[in-house]
């Protein structure tokens, strides 16, 4: 059950209470799964008004089914671009580390950071065809899952992890003819299965860029070649 979600009219996630008491002929759909909401405790005076899913809906809010989302396909391999974005990622390492914080909306750990690029090796991202730079940090962040809950760390509060609309079966409909659907990223707290709706674009507000020195031996750790 979550406490808020996102209302299309307003552009912005309310609580359940807000929902139910000033648009109440609203039906809340979650934007995640498309699914109808429900509203639980709406009676009672000793409960918070929540939100519920239907049974078996499959929404990565719910924590166990985000990994479904993270499967995304590829339908076709781009060696000569793989090359490119990895010299890339070689090259700008610390810019891509700091995107990726910008769009968690958390601190990433320098090994966290590693972790994320080895599992992009293992799922071969860099070779979806066509994928472009300013959609890689997403790609590679929807691939690697979800983040722990980290004490003291910023944002990391409660669990976290992005996903990609559930219309989205294969990474290329990202940037090949895009839909509405490519035009945002879902960052997931599945401990309060709240969400928040995150635009797709270039990330052009990234200062202090100049990397420590002991960042390099965490883009060395990621085996990227």
């Amino acid at each position: 059950m979550s406490k808020k979600n996102w209302h299309e009219k307003l552009g912005k996630s309310i609580s359940a209470d807000e929902w139910y008491r000033n648009y109440s002929t609203d039906i809340p759909r979650c934007k995640v799964c498309n699914n109808i909401l429900s509203f639980i405790a709406v009676a009672n005076n000793n409960r918070t008004t929540h939100f519920r899913h239907p049974e078996n809906s499959g929404c990565p809010t719910i924590g166990y089914n985000h990994s479904h989302f993270a499967n995304l396909l590829r339908t076709e391999q781009d060696e000569t671009n793989a090359l490119y974005l990895k010299k890339w990622v070689l090259e700008n390492g610390y810019l891509l580390y700091k995107q990726m914080c910008e769009i968690l909306g958390a601190s990433i750990k320098y090994p966290e950071f590693t972790e994320i690029l080895i599992a992009g090796n293992h799922r071969k991202c860099w070779y979806y065809f066509d994928l472009t730079v300013s959609i890689l940090p997403y790609t590679l962040l929807v691939n690697y899952g979800v983040f722990q809950k980290e004490k003291g760390r910023k944002g990391r509060e409660q669990r976290v992890f992005l996903a990609f609309d559930s219309t989205i079966t294969t990474y290329e409909q990202l940037w090949n003819n895009p839909s509405a659907a490519a035009e945002y990223v879902f960052r997931i707290y599945p401990d309060s299965q709240e969400y928040e709706v995150i635009p797709i674009g270039d990330i052009r507000n990234i200062v202090n860029t100049e990397p420590p020195e002991y960042f390099q031996r965490y883009l060395v750790k990621s085996n990227l070649k």
